[in-house]
């Protein structure tokens, strides 16, 4: 929630973008898995796949503004 308490409702982010905000202290595996749990519980939406692969926030963002 940390992570997307920081982006306003409508920003795009890549996995980079969540292990930049970590300071790369985490793995790229506990990335992957952050991301995926967020998405399966819609807090984030997926667009996108593979090395393109962009997250949204649009979902959660307009609850916490």
């Amino acid at each position: 929630m940390e992570f997307i308490s920081t982006k306003k409702a409508g920003d795009k982010f890549s996995k980079q973008d969540y292990l930049q905000f970590f300071d790369f202290r985490i793995s790229d595996a506990t990335a992957k898995n952050d991301i995926g749990m967020m998405v399966d519980s819609q807090i984030c939406g997926k667009d996108g796949s593979g090395p393109a692969t962009r997250y949204n926030n649009g979902c959660l963002a307009s609850i916490l503004s």
